[in-house]
């Protein structure tokens, strides 16, 4: 199984082009929603399939890799986004708490915005989709490894559950 698939680039080229559109003022004409779902998925994907092809080829899921992987390839781009633009924004009055940065750096940024919010000029709200993939990047592969010798019969489970999610 080849890792690239070009067509994904398109679809996530369109996706960011949404949300952009939406974010500079065009929700009310372009679904930026859509768009970061299309991203969500997309990632899904492509995880999934990573750890298909890994327990494929080795018979097993090598957890500490998995979770490696996702930080050298996260963590890098999210620090320097949050050391930028804390001080950027730091520098121009701006309100920004250690507990702020730490819900952008333990992916709890969704659960921050929704519970208790943020002030204005804050960098750390745009990290929410990141919060909710890097869960999902924490859950997905116990639940591939419980059920990937009874994938067939968990199925109708988890079609139930995702009726009832929807």
């Amino acid at each position: 199984m080849r890792d690239y698939l070009p067509a994904l680039d398109g679809l996530r080229a369109i996706s960011i082009l949404l949300v952009l559109l939406a974010h500079a003022g065009l929700s009310y004409v372009v679904p930026g929603g859509l768009g970061v779902l299309i991203f969500f998925v997309i990632s899904g994907f492509l995880i999934t399939r990573q750890m298909i092809t890994e327990i494929e080829s080795t018979g097993g899921l090598n957890f500490k890799n998995f979770y490696l992987r996702r930080v050298f390839r996260l963590a890098p781009a999210l620090l320097l986004y949050i050391l930028f633009f804390t001080i950027v924004l730091l520098a121009s009055g701006s309100v920004i708490t250690p507990t702020h940065i730490l819900s952008g750096l333990f992916y709890f940024a969704n659960y921050y915005q929704v519970f208790i919010g943020y002030p204005l000029h804050n960098p750390i709200p745009i990290i929410w989709s990141l919060s909710v993939e890097e869960h999902f990047y924490i859950l997905f592969p116990f639940l591939i490894f419980a059920f990937q010798k009874n994938l067939p019969r968990f199925l109708p489970y988890l079609l139930v559950g995702v009726c009832t999610v929807l």
